[in-house]
């Protein structure tokens, strides 16, 4: 039993190991500074949304303790958001019936 148990653990841990490494190398690029610089500030650009009013796709709070940096949207979080007086608006009786009226895709 105890043999078993370490054989599977050595074997996890192996495999854990082997897939950090294949996921950590990437191949080295060559390129001029200037290449790194405006590619770094494209990058930057791509990743970090200017929040615009309005803009239902652009998530600056969550239920997380992660915030978002100032004036950016968070990262990685897919979704809408409509404020408390957006919902108000509607005139509906309960939360559901105005996301339903503001965003069709709700079922």
């Amino acid at each position: 039993m105890l043999k078993t148990t370490v054989i599977s653990l050595a074997l996890a841990v192996s495999l854990g190991v082997s897939a950090l490494a294949v996921a950590q190398s990437a191949p080295a690029q060559a390129a001029s500074p200037s290449d790194n610089m405006s590619s770094s500030q494209a990058s930057a650009s791509q990743d970090h949304q200017v929040i615009k009013p309005g803009d239902r796709l652009c998530i600056r709070n969550t239920g997380s303790l992660i915030p978002a940096k100032k004036g950016q949207c968070l990262q990685a979080v897919t979704g809408r958001s409509y404020s408390q007086q957006e919902l108000r608006n509607t005139g509906a009786i309960n939360n559901a019936q105005a996301l339903r009226m503001l965003d069709p895709s709700i079922h």
